[in-house]
């Protein structure tokens, strides 16, 4: 099984670099494409038409041999990547071993691996393979990560702030805004209940609070290590265990803050806020 995995890898990169290859062309059509619009511009007479459109039905027949080369191999990558990704769900899920063994793991795989709705397709994005292939380079060979590091991708960043918000008990009780920088954010204080009236009685005026609140520019972070067996497992089941491990810090963290949250470098907690016996210079 493995060894099919790894000849369908192998093709697949074949595939992309003929690919490569015939978009690296697409720049020099377009070049073609340019000259004979101002050839068709510049023409005086009609022999200079009938020799622009001989020029044009080879140029025409080219590039739509060209685009359906192209289309044939995007199409083909498309099949190669969907049947890899079988192939690698099918090893998660009837591993080597005995048919009880294999079955047992079937039972048990798939809920593990589609609990953060990560589908086949989405590992396939080419972004989101280079975000693996950086991740699992750097635990084995780097153990360090410089400059920039690695970027989460798009598809993963949406899951995590969603599992974040089921991991944390109180993210989802509290108003949230977030800036890109130390700023004043105006909040809405508390907003006041509505006053039951007559149906045809005039509507009475609520009074609503605003107030300006200085924000710090703060953040989340750490690093965790992570098993040498999740490293060599499928690419899903190695985000999944990455999503989750950030999912479940950043909730704890969240939660901890809206209690206890110093409001320094950080929130300022419920608790701390109750626990002070004397006016804050901040209040409002």
């Amino acid at each position: 099984m493995a060894l099919k995995a790894l000849k369908l890898r192998k093709s697949i990169d074949l595939k992309k670099k003929e690919l490569d290859a015939l978009r690296a062309k697409d720049a020099e059509f377009e070049s073609r494409e340019a000259e004979l619009e101002a050839a068709i511009n510049e023409a005086d007479t009609d022999e200079d038409m009938a020799a622009i459109e001989g020029e044009m039905e080879t140029f025409t027949q080219e590039k739509e041999a060209h685009e359906t080369a192209k289309g044939d191999l995007e199409r083909e990558v498309g099949e190669l990547e969907k049947e890899l990704a079988e192939e690698e769900r099918q090893q998660e899920t009837n591993p080597a071993g005995k048919p009880e063994e294999r079955e047992d793991k079937k039972m048990a795989t798939p809920e593990i691996r589609n609990r953060f709705g990560i589908t086949a397709e989405m590992i396939t994005r080419e972004n989101v393979q280079s975000f693996l292939t950086q991740v699992r380079t750097c635990i084995r060979e780097k153990r360090t990560l410089t400059n920039v590091g690695l970027t989460i991708p798009d598809e993963f960043l949406g899951i995590i702030r969603e599992n974040v918000i089921n991991y944390s008990k109180l993210y989802r009780h509290v108003l949230v805004r977030t800036i890109s920088g130390n700023g004043r954010q105006v909040i809405m204080g508390t907003v006041p209940e509505a006053i039951w009236t007559e149906c045809c009685a005039r509507i009475n005026e609520l009074d609503l609070a605003f107030n300006d609140v200085e924000v710090e520019c703060n953040k989340l972070g750490g690093f965790f290590a992570v098993c040498n067996a999740t490293i060599e497992d499928s690419d899903i089941n190695l985000a999944s265990e990455l999503i989750d491990a950030l999912s479940q810090a950043n909730g704890l963290a969240l939660d901890k803050a809206i209690l206890y949250g110093t409001g320094t470098k950080m929130p300022l907690g419920v608790v701390t806020r109750l626990a002070q016996t004397s006016q804050p210079a901040d209040y409002p």
